[in-house]
């Protein structure tokens, strides 16, 4: 078993772990949390490499961390299966910035985007910050994985995200899918992170997200 770890968008520090069985995961990723953002598993699925959440939760910046390890393995573009995705994920890699291109179905209610491994709550920054219990009770409520809320100043953004499965409530310092879901909302396509890194968004019959990503040595 082993991992590494990337930093996303200059920030949210997601650790990538091969070679653990299912039974293993739960232990592997309350230990990794505590000094990463997020922890994902990678596997093989029908012949090609897999993503899985610990919560079966859509992330995009483990999206892009995964095809940042592919990239170092020699692998520039290509595709992998990811949590939440309903297909395959396309990446392309050059340098340091990477961009996945995945069909994610969501809907769209008032200031609710909710996508199938997870939903947020968009919200201006002056409201005040949502509860653990209110982003549990969310969760529960639209059927996903996860629940985030999305602050935002101008196209800054403030992410907040709660897990399910591993009952973490995380202060991201960069979050794809909030970015996405800000786009969708607020059609912002150059979402400001809070390290103050852009994440960039297209929108279409599929979405493209590109970030910088940066593996970690020795982390």
């Amino acid at each position: 078993m082993n991992n590494s770890v990337f930093l996303v968008a200059g920030g949210n520090p997601t650790a990538l772990v091969s070679g653990c069985p299912p039974a293993k995961r739960g232990a592997v990723a309350k230990k990794l949390l505590e000094r990463v953002e997020q922890v994902g598993f990678v596997c093989v699925k029908n012949g090609k490499p897999a993503l899985e959440m610990m919560g079966g939760e859509l992330c995009v910046n483990a999206s892009l961390a995964m095809a940042a390890r592919l990239s170092h393995m020699r692998r520039l573009r290509g595709e992998f299966y990811a949590s939440g995705v309903d297909g395959l994920v396309h990446y392309s890699c050059k340098g340091n910035m990477v961009s996945v291109r995945m069909p994610l179905k969501f809907s769209k209610k008032g200031n609710y985007v909710v996508f199938k491994g997870i939903g947020f709550l968009v919200s201006k920054k002056s409201t005040g910050k949502i509860s653990r219990a209110s982003l549990a009770r969310l969760s529960r409520a639209y059927g996903v994985p996860a629940f985030g809320a999305i602050y935002y100043k101008k196209n800054a953004i403030f992410p907040v995200v709660y897990v399910a499965a591993v009952d973490s409530l995380m202060e991201e310092t960069a979050c794809g899918s909030g970015s996405i879901a800000f786009c969708i909302a607020k059609g912002i396509n150059k979402v400001i992170q809070p390290t103050g890194e852009i994440i960039s968004i297209k929108t279409g019959p599929t979405i493209t997200i590109t970030a910088k990503v940066i593996g970690v040595p020795g982390r």
